[in-house]
């Protein structure tokens, strides 16, 4: 008489001996992917924080520059006489010297 055994087959004993041998680097394999992805997240989050720094610096300067700009205007005396015509060439005049403070007025 012959037994029904769940580990008689070959075929069945084939299946789980490959199946043990594949689970552990399949295991591997995902732990490898996490690690990967969790590396590329941090090295990402830390790149967008020194891209806003970097931006944050460069606003900094530019209204520094700006603020420099109108309290230097301000103390023009064209301006402190609100003389429209005046006023006018002494900005035509400013913004032809450097196209950096033409950006300021148009936000490029």
């Amino acid at each position: 008489m012959r037994k029904f055994s769940f580990f008689g087959s070959l075929r069945t004993r084939l299946i789980l001996l490959v199946l043990l041998a594949v689970i552990p680097a399949m295991g591997l394999a995902l732990y490898s992917g996490m690690e990967q992805r969790k590396n590329a997240l941090s090295r990402a989050q830390e790149d967008a924080l020194r891209m806003a720094e970097n931006a944050s610096g460069v606003q900094e300067r530019l209204f520094g520059n700006a603020r420099q700009i109108l309290f230097t205007l301000s103390q023009k005396p064209e301006v402190q006489q609100l003389n429209t015509a005046k006023c006018s060439k002494v900005l035509a005049n400013l913004f032809s010297e450097r196209s950096e403070r033409s950006s300021i007025i148009h936000g490029r």
